[in-house]
């Protein structure tokens, strides 16, 4: 983290050890949601068809650009559902967004909760 000023690496010293000290919690909803190997044990594309969406105004997906997952699953989801989908690429990012690119993540999750309201 070369660009990162000492009190914002101590930040992340801080975070990565409360969260390796504290009692596990996420750990377990992994094991509840995802088969070995990080599969889905109930893919979002076998659960969101029919009368799911209903009430639901829009969907908007992010990935990084160097993400592990791959866009074009939501790509294939945009026409089985019967809501506006938008899908976007967040630059010098991979996974973890909101911590790769905070600035275009923020950025777009505002844009969406904007549009979201005038609806």
């Amino acid at each position: 983290f070369p660009r990162w000023e000492e009190t914002e690496k101590q930040k992340l010293v801080d975070y990565v050890y409360d969260i390796s000290a504290s009692p596990p919690s996420g750990e377990y909803s992994f094991n509840a949601i995802l088969e070995p190997g990080a599969w889905a044990r109930l893919p979002l594309c076998h659960r969101v068809v029919g009368d799911a969406w209903r009430g639901i105004s829009r969907v908007v997906f992010l990935y990084g650009d160097r993400d592990w997952m791959h866009r074009n699953h939501a790509d294939a989801l945009v026409s089985k559902i019967n809501v506006p989908v938008e899908v976007h690429t967040i630059p010098d990012s991979g996974h973890h967004i909101y911590f790769d690119n905070p600035l275009a993540f923020a950025q777009r999750v505002l844009d969406g909760c904007s549009i979201s309201r005038s609806l």
